[in-house]
């Protein structure tokens, strides 16, 4: 950048996992059920500051896993 500091992205790929314990998560109780997401995110640093996240995530997977929702898989039209 002319007459400042350069624009830097840094884009990460990350996995969170372990189990639903110890308190209530939108409203459910502990399960013990396992928590396993993937998502990435792409952090935009300028003049040594944070200026933008992006990240998206695979929450509704998650949230199917711990048995929050209920999403039921489109039919095979060809059955």
């Amino acid at each position: 950048m002319p007459g400042g500091r350069a624009t830097i992205e840094i884009t990460v790929l990350c996995h969170h996992w372990g189990r639903h314990t110890g308190g209530r998560y939108w409203g459910h109780e502990p399960s013990g059920r396992e928590i396993n997401v993937y998502w990435y995110s792409t952090v935009t640093y300028k003049d040594d500051k944070i200026f933008h996240i992006h990240s998206i995530a695979d929450v509704l997977s998650m949230l199917q896993g711990l048995g929050v929702i209920d999403v039921k898989m489109p039919a095979d039209p060809y059955a």
